[in-house]
């Protein structure tokens, strides 16, 4: 059941009568963290980085909290700092454009170590 679950989480059904048969899968993803921590890095990866593309104040500090699941995966699951400190840092390089974006990475917790 689980691999079924992460595969529709990673290839949601394509858009059937103008909306999304299925739009949020993040309470799925969320169960499957510790199981698929990889595919669900992906996911909230992919999630956060529209935020920030497609941005306003709003979509930024959606956007940090999936940064701080992917933190969460990155240090709890896969054990790696690095996946996470090259992950925020190449999104700072990206978007240090967007004063607000930045702004709200450095009013959460999740730019601090650890």
């Amino acid at each position: 059941m689980k691999n079924a679950v992460i595969n529709i989480i990673i290839s949601p059904p394509k858009k059937q009568w103008g909306y999304s048969i299925f739009s949020d899968f993040d309470s799925f993803a969320k169960k499957l963290e510790k199981d698929y921590p990889e595919e669900i890095l992906n996911y909230y990866y992919k999630k956060a980085y529209s935020r920030i593309a497609n941005g306003n104040r709003k979509t930024y500090k959606e956007a940090v909290r999936y940064l701080g699941h992917i933190k969460t995966i990155c240090l709890k699951y896969l054990k790696d700092q690095n996946i996470w400190t090259q992950t925020l840092n190449n999104l700072q390089i990206q978007f240090k454009n967007r004063p607000a974006f930045i702004d709200e990475l450095k009013k959460s917790k999740i730019n601090r170590a650890g």
